[in-house]
């Protein structure tokens, strides 16, 4: 067992950074065509008789490869640190060399603790800093959507969770774990599931502070009608002050569902902005909110089976005198985490990308299937956002198909 789940953390170590070095690759050729004839697009293609109209395609996806560039060489250059720090625990020598080292006062804990030695103690903690400070780097207050960059801040704030917060937090959970063992690892999911089991049935009336309704009669009789087969033609609510950010979205669920509308959307044709509210309608006629909502329970159930299969079978192929079988699983689930989990959460991206092509092709058997295109295209042009994306890497990073592909699909 122990050498399986080695060569799993390697593999998908080894599959991850193939996809990031693919996607690397094709943004680079894709900048390096953009400006030749092709404009990196295939010849004949929907998306590229719409690059040959907007003087704008050539600035805004040369500014959209460089910055996926960056964000891709970041992310091979974490993933390459993680493989380093996996490879590190899994080698023996290594770990028993590293945890000799770690057998002094690194921490706020001076001593061993009744339920951890100083030395794994301190091994879990770095082990933790050093994943983390891997993965956010200079944005580690990232990890609760907070934006603070600047290197002597954030290696200050590495400092403190490293000697100060984290022993005090990990020995709390060496504690927990010891006297409930495999319970809080349950208890941690039901949690979560019951969490989101009430953000998804208690839900709020529209805020009419920020939103005011609209007059449905504005529309074209498609549209009015297909919103009345819904239900929602006293539902569709536009912003009082108009964002800087173009788009609209399917809110809620039955009685509260409704469209809320972002931005200003006077540079669109009437029909253009109706295919953008056709899309939403699709979504509802799809119900894809609740199609999303059981993948993603299935997802964490999957999450929970495997947690638990970590805990219960493989730290004792982990542990010897120098590491216990609970600082084994918490080294284990950190790799699991940041290595193994993103293959799960592929299964809900997908899930939520399917439910985009429904209602894009709901809203295309309407008729409004190029306008949607042209929508999106010029949409991801004025925000120098991405067109294309290799297949693998967009279901791994997006909640949405490429731009690019959903232009095509919907004018063919």
């Amino acid at each position: 067992m122990k050498l399986k789940y080695s060569h799993i953390i390697y593999l998908s170590f080894l599959v991850s950074i193939s996809i990031l070095f693919y996607e690397f690759f094709s943004i680079t050729y894709f900048h390096k065509h953009l400006i030749d004839k092709t404009k990196g697009l295939k010849n004949n293609s929907a998306t590229k008789k719409l690059a040959n109209k907007d003087k704008e395609y050539i600035p805004s996806q040369r500014k959209a490869t460089k910055s996926r560039a960056r964000k891709v060489k970041g992310e091979i250059f974490s993933m390459i640190g993680l493989g380093i720090l996996a490879y590190i625990f899994f080698n023996v020598r290594i770990r028993s060399k590293l945890m000799h080292l770690c057998d002094r006062r690194l921490t706020i804990i001076p001593t061993d603790s009744d339920v951890v030695e100083r030395k794994e103690l301190n091994f879990v903690c770095l082990f933790i800093t050093l994943s983390l400070a891997i993965i956010y780097k200079n944005n580690l207050f990232s990890i609760f959507g907070i934006e603070v960059s600047g290197p002597l801040f954030n290696i200050t704030c590495y400092i403190f969770l490293f000697s100060i917060l984290l022993p005090f937090l990990i020995i709390l959970i060496y504690n927990l774990m010891t006297i409930f063992r495999v319970n809080i690892i349950f208890a941690f999911y039901l949690a979560f599931i019951i969490k989101g089991c009430c953000e998804f049935f208690i839900q709020e009336d529209i805020d009419l502070s920020e939103f005011k309704k609209v007059n449905i009669k504005e529309f074209s009789p498609k549209v009015v009608d297909f919103l009345k087969s819904r239900g929602l033609e006293n539902s569709v609510y536009k912003e009082k002050k108009p964002s800087d950010s173009i788009n609209a979205a399917l809110v809620g669920w039955g009685e509260y569902e409704h469209i809320e509308i972002y931005g200003d959307h006077n540079d669109f044709t009437n029909k253009e902005f109706e295919s953008v509210l056709m899309h939403e309608i699709g979504h509802s006629k799809d119900y894809s909110l609740f199609k999303k909502a059981i993948v993603l329970l299935l997802m964490k159930l999957a999450e929970l089976a495997t947690v638990t299969f970590i805990f219960l079978k493989l730290p004792r192929g982990y542990k010897d005198e120098h590491m216990s079988d609970i600082g084994c699983f918490l080294i284990l689930l950190k790799l699991y985490s940041a290595l193994i989990n993103r293959y799960y959460s592929v299964f809900h991206k997908l899930s939520s990308q399917n439910a985009e092509i429904n209602a894009d092709l709901i809203a295309k058997r309407q008729g409004f299937g190029i306008e949607l295109g042209k929508v999106l295209f010029s949409i991801t042009i004025h925000s120098n956002e991405l067109l294309k994306s290799t297949w693998l890497y967009n279901a791994f990073s997006s909640y949405h198909p490429t731009i690019y592909s959903r232009v095509e699909y919907l004018s063919s």
